[in-house]
Order: structure tokens, then C-alpha cells, then sequence
């Protein structure tokens, strides 16, 4: 289930509660005692649902297995209140949910792959391609736990390629992920660390409990990037990072070569100690170098000149984040699931692969 690691911030992050009843005037006295809160009962359909999908080449109806179904005790499953939706709802349980949700995955994800996959731990920093990334990975269930920092409140500029609602203005972007991810999933692990990274937390971000398997590094801060890859390098931890322009994405292979240098050797063995922040004037060198503006597309080098001018930052384009965050969701699961994909700077560029007609 959802929950936050916060420090020092003036919001808290809202989660489904997991309530229980025994008894159905304990249903009723809280429904009477939270007027405004509705009730939604969708377990008998999920059940249902789960029961047809055992029986997938059998000549049956969901009619066939409603006896069953009314043996089983009336609070079967799981309540989770939604506080920002007033809203009470009654599910089947974890392991049904999860045979459910992963059904149609099969068999391009194998039932013993799904079960490597749900023992693995990703972290995921900054939450614009990010959020993305990290709503994509719920969805596929590409692993157990799911750990993400960013300190930025959601504004409505984000509106153009993160897909939340107008209501979540104003709120940290953990909290208006957490709510995504548990309306989707309220069974899944996510932490938040909505302080964002930082030189204070980055160990415990990577190892708290058990170290990350994966870290997918989509923030904006050029000093933040470069200590990911010196404590994803110290742990033999592999880093992808999408940088949604022609679709470039760096697969950094840290768990298979120790010696490799960060952003494939683009800063030289620049090494700085966690301490380390670039001056101002270090920091556009820096992003020439990790970027290689030369492989930019022609619109992305031109948006360049323009920041402090026109625009305020760098852009980025809805279709571009969407794409970015399913390619790097594919790629986390292959190496995930032991397949030798290599280190390097790859592009899934649809204008170069779908050219113009001369």
C-alpha cells in the first residue's frame, strides 16, 4: 500500500485507509457517521471475475459460480476509504486482485517471470517522464516495491505531459501520484520521498530495507543526476534515464561493469564527493556534455536558444513523455528479468523511423 517518507513538508500525503467490518451495523454506523462518503461494493464483480479467468476454456458463466459466491461471508475481501474522493470501497483480496490484473499480461509476461518481477525494487527520481515511468510500472507490475522522490508541487504548466487532474493544482507531485497509483492499485507498495533527493536521504533511498534493483533517473538537477550514477555505481545498480527528445534513452549497466563512467564517459571520470553542487556557470557545460546537444532534433536545439527568452525551461511534449515512460518500463523489465541489455544511448525516433515523403 501507498505511504509517504516525508520531511519538512507542509503537505501530507493522503492514502486509501484499509478499514474493517465484522458486522454489518459496523458498515452501517460508519456510512451513517460519514454522511458524505459513498459506498461502492465491487467485489462480487471482481470475484466473479477472478472465478471465470480460472476456468478460461470451460463452457461456462459467471451465472455457474454465483452459488459459490453467496456462501462466502458478506465482508469477503478488503475495504479501502479514499479520503480526497469521500469514497468506501469493498474489493476482493491481494493475491485475486493481483491473478486478476496480471491475467492479461500472460503470456508475454510469464507467471514465473511475474513472480521475479514482484521480488524487485525500483526507484524512480523526478516525477514529470517520471510519473510516467512510475504509473506505467504499477500498472505491469514489473516489481514489488516502487520508490520515487521529487520535491515540486504540481502547476498547471505540468498539465501539458503529466496526466493528473486539475483538482491536484497545488499539491506535491508524490501526493497526486500516490492517489493515481492507489485508485488503480491500493495493494501496491509505494514509497515517497517528497522531500526529494537529497546528499541526507540518497542511502536511504537506495537501500532502505533492501538495496533498489533499478533506478530510472528522470530530475532535473544536473548535481542530482551525477551522485545517482556514483551511488548506483558503488552498489552495482543499473540506471535508465529518458530524456523524451527523438527518444533518447541512457542505459547505464553499472551491475555488469563496474568501471564504466557516468553518461557513458560524456563528463570524463569526473567523480565528486556527495558534498558536490556545480556553480552556475559549470552547470551549462555540464548539460552540453550529458546531453550531446549535436543529437538533439532540430526543434530541441532551437528550444535551447530560447530558454530565458521565450520559455522558461526545458520542453517536453505529452507524446514524447507517454512514449518515454513505456520504452523505459520495457527496458527496466528486461533487465529486471536477467536479459544481457546492453550500456549505450539509444533513440526510438519516429520522425527519422516515419520520414517525411520527399
Amino acid at each position: 500500500m501507498t505511504h509517504a517518507n516525508m520531511e519538512n513538508n507542509k503537505n501530507s500525503i493522503r492514502i486509501p485507509k484499509q478499514l474493517t467490518f465484522t458486522e454489518p451495523s459496523h458498515l452501517s454506523t460508519f456510512l451513517d457517521a460519514n454522511s458524505n462518503v459513498t459506498f461502492l461494493d465491487l467485489h462480487k464483480q471482481q470475484w466473479l471475475e477472478w472465478k471465470m479467468l480460472r476456468y478460461p476454456t470451460k463452457n461456462k458463466s459467471k451465472v455457474d459460480f454465483l452459488a459459490e459466491y453467496y456462501s462466502l461471508s458478506e465482508f469477503a475481501g478488503n475495504f479501502f476509504y479514499y479520503p480526497w474522493r469521500n469514497q468506501l470501497v469493498r474489493i476482493i483480496d491481494q493475491p485475486k486482485f493481483l491473478d486478476v490484473v496480471t491475467n492479461r499480461n500472460k503470456h508475454k509476461i510469464t507467471a514465473e517471470e511475474q513472480e521475479v518481477l514482484l521480488t524487485k525494487k525500483i526507484g524512480v527520481v523526478g516525477l514529470s517522464v517520471g510519473r510516467t515511468v512510475s504509473t506505467t510500472i504499477a500498472m505491469e507490475k514489473i516489481c514489488g516495491e516502487l520508490r520515487v522522490a521529487d520535491f515540486d508541487e504540481l502547476d498547471l504548466s505540468n498539465l501539458n505531459r503529466i496526466k493528473a487532474p486539475i483538482f491536484d493544482l497545488g499539491e506535491l507531485k508524490t501526493t497526486s501520484l500516490s492517489r493515481e497509483i492507489s485508485e488503480i492499485d491500493p495493494y501496491f507498495e509505494l514509497t515517497c520521498y517528497s522531500e526529494g533527493l537529497t546528499a541526507n536521504n540518497i542511502n536511504d533511498f537506495f537501500s532502505s530495507g533492501s538495496q533498489l534493483d533499478l533506478v530510472i533517473d528522470e530530475c532535473d538537477d544536473l548535481g542530482m543526476k551525477v551522485l545517482i550514477r556514483k551511488k548506483a555505481k558503488e552498489m552495482g545498480i543499473p540506471v535508465l534515464m529518458d530524456t523524451s527528445d527523438r527518444g533518447m534513452l541512457d542505459i547505464e549497466r553499472y551491475d555488469l561493469d563496474p568501471n564504466l563512467h557516468y553518461f557513458h564517459g560524456r563528463i570524463g571520470d569526473f567523480d565528486p564527493p556527495y558534498t558536490w553542487r556545480p556553480l552556475p556557470e559549470e552547470r551549462m557545460g555540464l548539460f552540453s556534455k550529458i546531453l550531446d546537444i549535436s543529437q538533439l532534433s532540430k526543434r530541441g536545439q532551437h528550444s535551447l536558444t530560447e530558454i530565458g527568452k521565450s520559455i522558461s525551461t526545458w520542453p517536453q511534449l505529452a507524446s514524447a513523455v507517454v512514449a518515454g515512460g513505456g520504452n523505459c518500463t520495457e527496458v527496466a523489465r528486461r533487465i529486471l528479468l536477467g536479459e544481457k541489455v546492453p550500456s549505450g544511448r539509444f533513440f526510438m525516433d519516429t520522425e527519422t523511423l516515419i520520414a517525411n515523403e520527399s
